[in-house]
């Protein structure tokens, strides 16, 4: 699946930089050790796992555009990391730098390249106009597929998705990752206003125009923020269903307290119920589930976390190992994994990607290095515990056959 490629552009007065020393094996063996420029456009790029020829189509003419309406004379082509956490690999992110700056230098601009896989350092001086700073993300938008492989989700698939409405395929299902794109799907067409009224349990009625934040589970990270009309009626408790209604289309949501999610869409007079809101029913089974078992934290199956299993860095240590831990549980079968390597602290980490219900953490720092071993934390049981890298393998496989 192609995700973003990761673009922050900034027009500077004056931009410099040196190499220092040598940071990964795999790097530009001849690269330009020093450089400075003025009145230049400086586009710090992340290379994301899957960015292929519509992302550089599209990264080379939003770079090129932006050239041209700051008036930079040249750009230079910065690779940067610390935009995301699913980089390519170092190989393909070469080829991908080279040919989005051949590109540009196809358009008669004046291009230079830092070098990849080198440790630098850099001075930079920036304008302060409007257009001085831009970030971009770039993406060929093609749907990721999670192929149900294991018998042991059958029962679960079976019982909560297609009891709310979502059709299972024999090979599996797909699903937009993690929630980027609901604001996109939840109102795609027109509909008749009054086709809401046949909906089976959903009792709306005319009500007052307010200001609504959606919010989606785990994380309550915000989807939605605008004025619309809410009509609604409180059904039990402190659910809701409500309708929300534009020139674009009509959505529904079911809300508990202040949190919300899409249940469905109307397009050419039909139903459609979301996926997503067939997750958010699964959650609060879930919760129930787990509250009456007094469970330590909540949790997803794995099939459905959108975030499966994260690696947090620890201080200065080799990113490469880390980029080879990720391939390796990729390898095993985990579609969605994250890495984190900024600079907060770790108790920070954790608390972050807490929020995110991730049901394995990874730790490695300078200790683990030394040692050849990562720290394993499992959010199910709340265990944390150190493990040889070579016993990596078997542990989370071990781990995923509980699921």
């Amino acid at each position: 699946m192609g995700e973003n490629m990761r673009i922050l552009q900034i027009h500077a007065k004056k931009f410099s930089f040196r190499t220092v020393s040598e940071a990964l094996q795999k790097k530009d063996e001849t690269p330009i050790h020093e450089l400075s420029k003025e009145n230049v456009l400086v586009a710090f790029i992340s290379v994301e796992r899957g960015d292929d020829e519509k992302v550089i189509e599209n990264a080379t003419e939003s770079i090129a555009e932006h050239a041209k309406k700051v008036n930079a004379n040249s750009i230079i082509i910065y690779p940067y990391a610390h935009l995301s956490s699913n980089l390519e690999k170092p190989d393909q992110s070469i080829k991908i730098l080279d040919e989005l700056s051949e590109r540009l230098k196809d358009k008669k601009l004046e291009v230079a390249r830092a070098p990849f896989g080198w440790y630098k350092e850099f001075e930079l001086s920036s304008f302060g106009h409007p257009l001085a700073e831009l970030s971009r993300e770039f993406s060929s938008a093609v749907s990721l597929q999670i192929k149900l492989s294991k018998n042991s989700y059958d029962k679960l698939v079976n019982d909560y998705l297609k009891r709310f409405g979502f059709e299972v395929y024999s090979n599996g299902f797909n699903i937009k990752e993690p929630w980027d794109s609901l604001v996109k799907e939840f109102c795609m067409l027109k509909a008749e206003n009054e086709f809401y009224e046949t909906l089976n349990g959903v009792t709306l009625k005319e009500g007052s125009r307010s200001f609504f934040k959606a919010k989606i589970l785990p994380g309550n990270n915000e989807i939605f923020d605008c004025t619309m009309d809410i009509d609604f009626s409180i059904i039990r408790n402190n659910i809701k269903n409500l309708k929300l209604e534009n020139e674009e289309g009509i959505a529904f949501y079911r809300s508990e307290n202040v949190d919300s999610i899409p249940v469905a869409t109307i397009i050419n007079n039909r139903y459609f119920p979301f996926f997503n809101g067939s997750l958010f029913s699964l959650i609060l089974d879930r919760l129930i589930e787990l509250e009456e078992k007094k469970a330590l934290s909540p949790y997803l199956p794995m099939l459905f976390s959108p975030y499966q299993s994260v690696i947090l860095k620890v201080g200065n240590v080799n990113e490469e190992k880390i980029i080879e831990v990720k391939r390796l549980l990729e390898s095993i079968g985990l579609k969605r994994v994250y890495l984190d390597l900024s600079n907060e602290k770790i108790g920070s980490k954790l608390r972050k990607w807490g929020m995110k219900w991730v049901p394995l953490v990874f730790i490695y720092g300078e200790r683990e290095e030394e040692t050849n071993t990562i720290i394993l934390r499992e959010r199910k049981t709340n265990v944390q515990y150190t493990i040889s890298l070579s016993e990596l393998e078997g542990a989370v496989k071990k781990f995923l056959e509980t699921q």
